[in-house]
């Protein structure tokens, strides 16, 4: 299944959407074909603005320190201070600033990093090659592979650059601020970074401070003096205010950009200004509705018409706003508004893209709520159609869902979220879901099947995942599987199979029913096969696990199949680790390698060959390196479907802290685990191990060891040998009988003397006296 999903992420990001095309004059620092390059050039200065030259050059000299904030409130000139400066200062088109101008879609870590890197390569085409091809694979490593890849790429660099973060308070995502923190940290000299943003981010501002590494703008550098006011409304808009009026203004707007432009372009063409300027309330610094209502007042008909009806687009071309509008003639209408100064922003030199200042469009849009709310949806719509033409699939989706079209945004998702999920854009699908209702999810069986995927490995609750998949399950549904999967029903089982979540015997039998539905079919058969195992191992059914799974290993390529070759591996390590075989360690590395070589070391899913590593480490003496392996599969399995897991991880890992001395840290690990069992459904094997692990920590009074029947002559010879050193393999050559012959039987052994490992069933036969004291 996902060598379908592969091939098609390929054929994707070799066909670029018309409406996204490449900046053909910026061919060796082009960015990815998903992106859109208009977001990586700084809006053009605007004709007749003040240029502001005392307030570049304060912003050149913060220059110096490794990160300079400019952080004020909305329509404060954040943005057009730092574009004029880039005209100026940074050298024009060819000099070496880096822009990208953000928006809230990018609160994907993906996301954000690959306008980054692409940002980067816009003035220095050599760096982030390693950082982008991490970020087109399926698991993206930001802070072990894409971040210090492109730190040391940029510490080669040489002359000075600058990164341009426009409108950060936009992020959220944490993940976004943690890796940033650290590109920061390890900045190299040479290269600096400016944040605008109107909220301070969490960053570490403070420890920054203190180490002079931080510079900031704030409000009061920002504000306009008595001077600058006067110079902006009678030099640059023409106006022939008297001082005392420009005076009024300034201080009732406390020097606020928005405000002052707002006012002077309400003032335009008014013959009482002075009388208008006495009756403005200054006593609140929100007086943009006002405002704004002024200046859409005063505009034509046509003109406002255009103005609120267009706000619903994030961005705009003359083709989108006659296409939204079913009309003709805006391209022409977008430059004249430009040369208006009515907060239109150019996205590029040739004058096809444009935004509405952020603040304009917001208080648009409540202003076109408020007079045609039916019309809404509508103009969405027309949106949604234009984009999904023009093939920009991000776009068409948000304006399909902001239209109420669920059906529609969900047939969008269902086509396109294999590419996204695999390209490692999990916020970006897990976006897409938010935009949906609940009940438009559970009504469409494919997007019920992606949002139990998409969130059953992140946030979601066994309850919401179960609702979900019974909505995948439909048996009414008779429309086509989703994307790479061999039929919706097989999807659906196989998803049940991997969200273990509390319950080893749904997850047993929805892999059986996966595994009856992929038929033939190699890819399909092998990730069901190898969820089967994994939960026949966590039932304690391990000498059904074992053949299945090493058939697995050897017929299936990794790049077939990467999920379930190191699952498969790691299965087989858990298993040998039980025997006390040497193998468990080599089959365990080679489980992460594997992932590591197939980019998907940083899924839940591929946890478990951390656990394997960790255990097989545990066996050899290894404890400090062992606790470091489960530790990180510890941090993998901090969601609910891997609850089982985690159960596992965490006793063994108290195992390890007690041979390194920490009774008291295993015992509380031991609690953890038990909490988690005793809130399962089915935890198969674990309650008994779980209760050996106690024992061994003095935590739970011993119980009296007991055998469920007694072992067979063949079971007794094998069991003779289990203290001492041979492995599994050796022992068959010592009893002459075949290596898979002699694991059957040592699972038949661990069953009568209930136990999980060798030396728990050597302990066992002593105190039982079917082996002489040690």
């Amino acid at each position: 299944m996902l060598a379908a999903w592969a091939a098609r992420v390929v054929m994707d990001r070799t066909q670029l959407p018309a409406s996204v095309e490449e900046d053909p004059g910026d061919v060796t620092g082009s960015p990815r074909p998903e992106l859109l390059w208009t977001k990586l050039v700084a809006p053009a200065p605007r004709a007749g603005l003040l240029p502001r030259a005392g307030l570049q050059s304060l912003l050149q000299s913060s220059l110096q320190a490794k990160l300079c904030l400019v952080a004020a409130p909305a329509g404060s000139g954040k943005t057009t201070l730092l574009a004029q400066w880039r005209a100026v200062a940074g050298g024009g088109r060819g000099g070496r600033v880096a822009w990208v101008s953000l928006e809230e879609s990018d609160n994907d870590p993906t996301r954000f990093w690959s306008y980054l890197v692409a940002a980067l390569r816009t003035v220095e085409p050599g760096v982030g090659t390693v950082a982008l091809e991490a970020l087109g694979g399926p698991s993206v490593e930001l802070e072990r592979v894409v971040v210090p890849s492109l730190v040391n790429d940029l510490a080669t660099v040489g002359a000075p650059l600058v990164l341009v973060l426009d409108d950060y308070h936009l992020i959220t995502d944490a993940i976004c601020h943690q890796t940033l923190g650290w590109f920061l940290d390890h900045l190299p000299a040479e290269v600096h970074v400016v944040v605008s943003t109107r909220l301070d981010p969490p960053l570490p501002l403070a420890r920054m401070r203190a180490r002079g590494e931080l510079a900031e703008l704030r409000v009061g550098e920002l504000q306009f003096t008595g001077e600058e006011a006067a110079e902006l409304l009678n030099g640059s808009m023409g106006l022939t205010l008297a001082a005392e009026d420009v005076a009024r203004l300034a201080e009732r707007t406390e020097g606020w950009a928005a405000g002052l432009v707002l006012a002077g372009l309400s003032l335009r063409g008014r013959p009482d200004s002075r009388g208008f300027i006495a009756a403005f309330s200054g006593g609140d610094r929100h007086v943009a509705d006002y405002l704004v209502a002024e200046v859409l007042e005063r505009q034509p008909e046509e003109l406002r018409g255009f103005l609120l009806r267009t706000s619903v687009l994030g961005r705009l071309s003359g083709p989108l706003c006659d296409a939204v509008l079913e009309t003709q003639g805006s391209a022409e209408l977008l430059r004249e508004l430009e040369a208006s100064n009515l907060f239109v922003v150019p996205l590029d030199d040739r004058r096809q893209w444009y935004r509405y200042h952020q603040l304009f469009a917001d208080l648009l849009r409540l202003q076109l709520g408020a007079r045609e709310p039916g019309l809404v949806p509508v103009l969405h719509r027309r949106a949604a159609a234009w984009h999904r033409q023009a093939g920009n699939v991000d776009e068409a989706i948000g304006h399909a869902s902001a239209a109420g079209e669920f059906a529609e945004a969900g047939a969008l998702i269902a086509r396109h979220w294999a590419a996204h999920w695999l390209g490692g854009q999990r916020a970006t699908v897990a976006r897409w879901l938010e935009g949906l209702a609940d009940e438009a999810i559970v009504a469409d069986p494919p997007v019920a099947l992606i949002a139990a995927w998409s969130r059953g490995f992140q946030c979601a609750s066994k309850q919401d995942t179960e609702r979900w998949l019974a909505a995948a399950e439909d048996e009414g549904y008779g429309g086509p599987p989703l994307d790479g999967m061999r039929s919706q029903a097989f999807g659906a089982a196989l998803a049940r199979a991997t969200l273990l979540f509390d319950d080893v015997g749904r997850s047993a039998a929805a892999a059986r029913r996966a595994l009856e539905l992929a038929g033939a079919q190699p890819a399909e058969s092998a990730w069901a096969g190898s969820a089967l195992g994994q939960a026949l191992y966590l039932s304690g059914q391990a000498a059904e696990a074992r053949p299945q799974l090493e058939d697995l290993v050897s017929q299936v390529p990794a790049s077939v199949q990467p999920y379930a070759v190191v699952t498969a591996l790691a299965v087989l390590s858990l298993l040998a680790a039980d025997q006390d075989d040497p193998d468990a360690a080599s089959l365990a590395r080679g489980a992460v390698a594997t992932a590591e070589a197939q980019g998907v070391t940083f899924e839940p899913l591929s946890g478990v060959v951390y656990l394997a590593l960790g255990r097989a480490l545990a066996r050899q003496g290894e404890l400090a390196e062992a606790e470091v392996q489960l530790g990180r599969a510890l941090e993998l399995f901090e969601v609910d479907s891997m609850g089982l897991h985690r159960t596992l991880a965490l006793l063994v890992l108290a195992s390890v802290r007690h041979g390194r001395g920490d009774l008291p840290g295993a015992r509380a690990l031991a609690d953890q685990a038990r909490e988690l069992v005793e809130q399962s459904t089915d935890p198969g094997m674990l309650p008994s191990l779980l209760e050996q692990t106690e024992e061994a920590l003095g935590s739970r009074p011993r119980r009296p060891v007991q055998m469920a029947a007694p072992l067979t002559e063949r079971e007794l010879a094998v069991l003779r040998l289990l203290p001492t050193r041979l492995s599994t393999r050796e022992i068959g050559r010592e009893l002459s009988v075949s290596v898979n012959t002699i694991r059957s039987q040592v699972q038949a052994i661990y069953r009568k003397l209930q136990v999980n490992s060798r030396a728990e069933a050597v302990t066992n036969a002593r105190q039982l006296g079917l082996l002489p004291a040690a």
